[in-house]
């Protein structure tokens, strides 16, 4: 879903003239909304970040969990910088954990926080 919105925002880079109708936009809103909430309550910040973007590029960010999940995010950011947790399956992945999955969400965070609070209105 958060690619169906990526594409035609440009990831981020044109956020005026949204190509969705007004029907669109609604449905974008509360499908949207819903998978936020269940992303955020299952710790799962590199989905979480992806709807935030793309709540974001929407202009919905009045909703109650795009505060929230930046909150998530903020807190999420671990010591060395990067975003999520996910040493449980370092013994798996070992040393590709970091390309793996780290990287992703910390990409997504960095997308999303500087138009939370330094984007357009």
């Amino acid at each position: 879903m958060t690619h169906e919105v990526f594409v035609p925002c440009d990831y981020g880079g044109k956020l005026e003239g949204l190509p969705f109708s007004a029907a669109d936009r609604a449905y974008l809103r509360r499908v949207l909304e819903v998978q936020a909430v269940f992303y955020l309550h299952q710790g799962n910040l590199d989905v979480l970040g992806e709807l935030l973007a793309s709540l974001r590029y929407l202009r919905d960010h009045d909703l109650a969990v795009y505060r929230e999940g930046l909150r998530a995010l903020l807190f999420g950011q671990q010591p060395s910088g990067a975003f999520g947790d996910y040493e449980r399956l370092r013994p798996r992945s070992g040393e590709l954990l970091e390309v793996q999955l780290y990287l992703h969400t910390t990409s997504v965070a960095l997308d999303v926080l500087p138009l939370a609070f330094d984007g357009p209105p």
